[in-house]
């Protein structure tokens, strides 16, 4: 069989072999299969010639069609892509004589004109913006001459709704051109067989999965020391100097900002860069073309490299804490090592969760065991915009036509009549559709909502994060702060940690206090979270099963042990090994076969290898059964290794008692299901995903804000229509009740429960991330109570004489220094406030003044700490005062409780 360029005409091999030597793999084995007709998936790393291999036999194609319009679509998802692929394929069609344009939403209107009156053979675009030009009547003209068509990515198209309106966007312009060749192109998936019908539907393809000449070396790396930080900033800067370019990923925007900051402000010698997608699309491209050009030794990155943008040279990938799925690290790592066979890899770990999880995601990786690609089916709101999509494109609509059609598409192949029709009376109902027995027409309003609704991704809303004077930090993201941010949580935003205060819906605020350690504290966006698969946490659990059996044999053999099983050197097998050593003389090791509940008087850590999904479900459905019976709020946090629960010590939050609420549970799986449901449907996320589906649907407008809406109302209307049902779909592809009812069993039948004053060595780095450590052990609180003291000595008070009339500023550090008196009598009856107008108005109600002067004698530079406290008048200062005689640390953490209640209640009244 002809291989590689040789299956393509003769004056086109000449063009390549004047670029290129010899076909790369995915090259030598699928032009001859593109060329021959087939539907085609090539599945490669990155960097391996895939876009050649797509584009060389469809433009080869192409030259011989003799026809006007638009013949070759290529589809890429992010329009950064664009930049470099336009360059490439641009090149490719100067030289084998096509016109290649780009279309997406920034292209101008004039270019637009111009490629409705004179079409270029080849149209690079985006699925959104292929939505767009379908329904208008010259690029649907111009469209139906489209023969073949290149999906760029596929991998990351499948895995949500933009991917799932470009299958059904796809039939539709089949409907239009009559059928075409698929081609799609993508990194390492899975599940290559589902991801090869997503691409083509009901259709043959050719699923290629192509081993390139080069293997992944992927190893772990836990620094330790004093300063485990500058350690593991230290390992990175080390590999800067010895490589040419370091390529490092993050798994959130924030950690890329903070690693980015702290390596520019250690390091003088190493160029850093970063690179993200809230950064502008101008710093973006210029940062790419830096490091091409080999100007930047470090560039810092998120996701937003995962994709083939074309970077150069990558010597060298390192993952930034664990990259939570095999599928990932692949990716990531798949970018290094152009130049030669080898694609190298280290992942920085910065806690034993993370140090085992990363070593068991290496070691998948090594074998080739990836996650299964999970591909949303069915989606309701979809399937609405393609309806109207499919009335727009001209056609005459019936439900049994638009049933054809959208059958043929692989999310939606088990879509029966009677959900269409529903659909279709919904929309009729909401006037975008009419429906008229099994006719379906457009309405005036068909358009307006269709062009309002072309992206799948959801409009997030921002919430600010400031501090009590005021003064602005950063952005979060809505979804993370409904989630996870509760009063007591620490997190890192704009590179330093924060205690939460308050978190405003009204005002979509988060009131924050600075916090000392940036150790254990959550990552300021989640909603990037990449979820722990349920098998990677379960084979770290079995793996520290392994550790602790062979502890028996001693401490050496249990390290060798970890370090066979884990796949790790021997200084991380230790760090290992040692963990689990002193988890055993604290109480018992956590395993998969004993899970452990550690009762620390109100709170609650259960040690369960579930997961991610598994593990929140758990958390959600616990939760909420515990508030109920203690009448109060509990705060709940999971990992795919814990879910810590807590309460007030008064509350009464035990380990018997979560046993009690086990035991209430359903005891068959579809019940725990439905009681998960009618759980979750009362939380904030969910009124929130209700709010984007019907955005969706255009059931609401799509810039209606969150705040202007009524959730519950919302619900109420809208419960048991297909935007309520949608919604609960959504909802459970972020739980996982089966694995979660498992895991109840398991709790029930097998969990162990200890009972003990002081967190346990696995548990401790999740609870210095949630601020519990400073409930049971004093360590964050301590650190609180420094934070505090620093403040006040620097707080300014303005003093008043009402003996002499004397008015004057000082800080609390100089009363303390130089004593509390009058410097023009000598008296030491003095008064005192925050502000000069509020001096004013004290001296002028005597019996107030008198209590703060009665004060000020009694307790000193003490009472005018307290006074200094925000929110803290002279009625809580004298509270405080006589409750702990103004002792330490009594004192201040009362004053901390004080300034908490103020900053949790100050915008009801301030």
């Amino acid at each position: 069989m002809t291989e590689g360029f040789e299956a393509l005409p003769d004056d086109v091999q000449r063009v390549v072999y004047s670029r290129f030597d010899e076909p790369t793999p995915p090259q030598r084995v699928a032009i001859p299969e593109i060329m021959d007709g087939k539907n085609v998936l090539v599945i490669a790393p990155t960097s391996s010639g895939k876009t050649e291999t797509a584009v060389l036999p469809v433009f080869s194609m192409v030259r011989e069609l003799d026809e006007p319009g638009i013949k070759a679509l290529y589809i890429t998802p992010l329009r950064a892509l664009n930049r470099d692929i336009l360059r490439r394929i641009r090149w490719w069609g100067e030289k084998l004589g096509l016109e290649v344009a780009v279309r997406h939403g920034d292209t101008p209107q004039s270019e637009r004109r111009r490629q409705a009156e004179d079409p270029p053979d080849v149209l690079v675009t985006t699925p959104e913006t292929l939505q767009a030009i379908l329904p208008g009547k010259r690029m649907r003209e111009h469209l139906s001459h489209v023969r073949h068509v290149i999906v760029d990515e596929v991998n990351e198209l499948a895995l949500d709704k933009r991917g799932v309106q470009l299958t059904l966007g796809l039939e539709r312009l089949a409907e239009v051109a009559g059928d075409f060749q698929r081609i799609g192109l993508s990194a390492a998936v899975g599940s290559p067989d589902r991801v090869g019908k997503f691409l083509v539907g009901d259709r043959d393809v050719e699923v290629l999965e192509i081993e390139a000449e080069r293997y992944l070396d992927v190893s772990v790396a836990h620094p330790t020391g004093p300063h485990e930080v500058k350690e593991r900033l230290e390992l990175i800067h080390e590999l800067a100097k010895e490589r040419d370019s370091v390529l490092v990923f993050t798994n959130t925007r924030q950690m890329a900002e903070l690693l980015a900051t702290r390596l520019k402000t250690e390091y003088d010698d190493i160029e850093v860069e970063i690179h993200h997608s809230s950064i502008s699309r101008e710093k973006r491209m210029e940062v790419e073309k830096r490091f091409k050009k080999g100007e930047i030794d470090v560039l810092v990155c998120t996701s937003s490299l995962e994709l083939g943008i074309d970077i150069g040279h990558v010597d060298l990938v390192v993952q930034y804490g664990s990259p939570r799925q095999v599928t990932r690290l692949v990716q990531r790592v798949g970018r290094a090592g152009r130049r030669r066979k080898r694609a190298e890899g280290l992942v920085i770990t910065s806690n034993p969760d993370d140090l085992a999880e990363a070593a068991v995601i290496c070691r998948r990786a090594l074998k080739g065991s990836l996650e299964p690609t999970e591909i949303p089916e069915g989606c309701l709101d979809v399937l609405a915009h393609q309806l109207v999509g499919l009335c727009l494109d001209g056609h005459q609509v019936t439900v049994d036509y638009a049933l054809e059609v959208f059958r043929r598409a692989y999310p939606y192949r088990h879509l029966d009549a009677e959900t269409l029709r529903e659909v279709a009376e919904f929309l009729d109902d909401i006037e975008v559709l009419r429906v008229r027995g099994d006719r379906v027409y457009r309405t005036k309003d068909a358009w307006k909502y269709y062009y309002s609704n072309l992206s799948m991704i959801p409009d997030e809303r921002h919430y600010r994060v400031v501090t009590e004077s005021g003064g602005h930090v950063s952005v979060l993201d809505e979804p993370f702060v409904l989630e996870y941010l509760r009063p007591g949580i620490k997190f890192i935003c704009a590179g330093r940690p924060w205690i939460v205060q308050d978190v405003d819906h009204d005002r979509y605020e988060v009131l924050v206090t600075p916090a000392e350690a940036v150790e254990g504290a959550i990552p300021s966006w989640v909603g990037e979270e990449i979820p722990v698969p349920y098998e990677v946490a379960r084979e770290v659990g079995e793996g520290i099963g392994r550790a602790e059996a062979a502890l028996e044999d001693g401490f050496t053999e249990a390290v060798e042990v970890a370090a066979e099983t884990f796949g790790l050197g021997r200084r991380e097998a230790k760090v290992l090994a040692d963990l689990i050593r002193r988890q055993r003389e604290h109480s018992a090791v956590p395993l998969p076969e004993r899970p452990v509940i550690e009762d620390l008087g109100g709170t609650l850590v259960i040690h369960v290898y579930g997961g991610t999904n598994p593990n929140r479900t758990l958390e959600k459905v616990l939760g909420t059964l515990i508030s109920g019976r203690l009448g109060t709020t509990v705060r709940t946090y999971s990992t795919p290794y814990k879910i810590v629960i807590s309460a007030e010590k008064r509350a009464g939050l035990d380990a018997d008692l979560l046993m009690e609420c086990l035991e209430t549970l359903p005891s068959d799986e579809r019940g725990f299901h439905a009681l998960t449901l009618r759980i979750v449907e009362k939380s904030e996320v969910f009124k929130r995903r209700l709010v984007h589906v019907l955005k969706r649907f255009g059931a609401i407008e799509p810039d209606a804000d969150y705040r202007d809406v009524s959730p519950r109302r919302l619900l109420k209307a809208f419960k048991g229509t297909p935007p309520y049902y949608e919604t609960v779909s959504e909802v459970e592809r972020d739980l996982d009740t089966s694995v979660a009812f498992r895991l109840v069993k398991e709790l029930e039948e097998k969990a162990e429960i200890v009972r003990v004053r002081d967190p346990s060595p696995f548990a401790e780095h999740v609870l210095e991330g949630l601020g519990e450590v400073g409930r049971v052990t004093s360590g964050l609180l301590a650190a609180q109570v420094e934070t505090l003291k620093r403040d006040l000595e620097r707080r300014k008070l303005w003093l008043g004489c009402p003996n002499c009339g004397w008015r004057g500023r000082r800080s609390v550090k100089t009363v303390k220094e130089e004593g509390l008196e009058c410097p023009d009598c000598g008296a030491t009856y003095l008064v005192a406030a925050k502000t000069e107008e509020g001096l004013e108005k004290l001296l002028k109600d005597s019996e107030r003044a008198r209590r703060v002067a009665d004060l000020l004698e009694s307790y000193g530079a003490k009472a005018l700490e307290a006074l200094a406290v925000p929110g803290v008048g002279p009625e809580a200062a004298a509270k405080v005062l006589r409750s702990t005689g103004g002792r330490e640390p009594h004192f201040y953490r009362e004053l901390l409780q004080e300034r908490l209640r103020y900053l949790r209640t100050r915008r009801f009244w301030d």
